[in-house]
């Protein structure tokens, strides 16, 4: 699968909206898969490809927000039972 599509469709991104530290999760296990500070908000998110560049959603939430984010995503399990009604 071309990467573009990848980090489109199987990941999902959240940024602290104060902070800059930035999560990804894989929206199908509902893995974590690494975490970023980057010490400033974080206001646009561009993926660079042959095509140029690619803008990549995400999700601005509070600071305590993406702590208990990563807190369940980083259970014991390393999964979090997602629900019929939750989307990520």
């Amino acid at each position: 699968m071309h990467v573009i599509y990848i980090v489109l469709l199987e990941f999902v991104h959240f940024t602290a909206s104060s902070t800059g530290r930035t999560v990804t999760l894989d929206r199908r296990m509902g893995t974590f898969l690494w975490e970023e500070n980057y010490g400033s908000p974080v206001i646009a998110m561009y993926l660079f490809e042959n095509e140029g560049l690619v803008s990549v959603p995400f999700t601005s939430v509070a600071e305590e927000t993406l702590d208990h984010l990563v807190m369940q995503f980083t259970s014991s399990t390393d999964q979090i039972r997602v629900s019929d009604k939750m989307k990520l």
